[in-house]
């Protein structure tokens, strides 16, 4: 994933189109793609920090990546995410106190 030197994830943002030509491309592309009506952008937000929690990224790096000012709004939104570290943490104690 390449971040442009000014900020933005992708570079047409900077060349002048807005997020709402985004928005309704991604309407579209979606209503194309057999999604429900009621689907939005802010949905794959969702997607994507469920699909993060998932894979094990912690939950302080999403939080940042979202742009929460606060971690306690990523744990309240999606704390239940988050893949329990027990036996993860079992694992490094018994490698290195063993």
């Amino acid at each position: 994933m390449k971040i442009h030197g000014d900020g933005y994830l992708f570079l047409e943002f900077a060349n002048g189109k807005r997020p709402e030509h985004w928005r309704n491309e991604l309407t579209a592309q979606a209503k194309l793609a057999g999604l429900p009506a009621s689907f939005t952008p802010h949905d794959l937000r969702h997607c994507y920090a469920s699909a993060c929690l998932a894979g094990g990224i912690p939950i302080t790096d999403l939080s940042r990546w979202l742009g929460h000012r606060d971690i306690n709004l990523t744990h309240r939104a999606y704390g239940h995410m988050v893949l329990p570290a027990t036996g993860h943490a079992i694992e490094i104690l018994d490698r290195d106190w063993a």
